[in-house]
């Protein structure tokens, strides 16, 4: 899947400031897998996701605010 290969290349990313994924459809898990990979080297300094088809549920807020606080 494209969201599967992104977070993949995500994760080694080192140069990448940027990252905007706005309107794309993209479900809660695949937000929260690609703020994990974004988070490896943290070089990402914004990320836009907003107006994605599924609201990301609680417990998927949830594990988003783990991620970035860890």
């Amino acid at each position: 899947m494209a969201v599967q290969a992104l977070a993949a290349a995500l994760h080694e990313n080192k140069t990448l400031k940027l990252l905007n994924i706005e309107s794309n459809y993209i479900s809660g898990q695949a937000i929260v897998n690609i703020l994990a990979a974004i988070n490896a080297h943290q070089v990402v300094t914004e990320f836009k996701v907003s107006n994605q088809v599924s609201r990301v549920i609680q417990h998927l807020c949830l594990k988003l605010f783990k991620i970035v606080n860890s």
